[in-house]
């Protein structure tokens, strides 16, 4: 949830649009688990046509889980 929060802030407070995510890496720890990346990505500028916008990232029907890799559903409010 949080890491997705991060890419649309970065979106609406600095125009910045994720390309791609690279180095991500998942770990637990005491407070339970952390998810580290770095984005590569462009602000956003008139070569890009951008149709809709997401209002926010939401718990519904969010689904995670882990087999041998992990595995992300998430809907968000438009």
């Amino acid at each position: 949830f949080n890491f997705l929060e991060e890419i649309l802030f970065l979106f609406e407070a600095r125009d910045f649009l994720v390309h791609s995510i690279k180095n991500l890496s998942i770990h637990k720890d005491k407070k339970g688990y952390r998810l580290k990346a770095d984005f590569a990505g462009d602000r956003n500028s008139d070569k890009y046509e951008i149709s809709g916008s997401v209002k926010a990232i939401t718990y519904n029907e969010m689904i995670i889980e882990k087999n041998d890799q992990y595995m992300i559903q998430v809907v968000v409010d438009i």
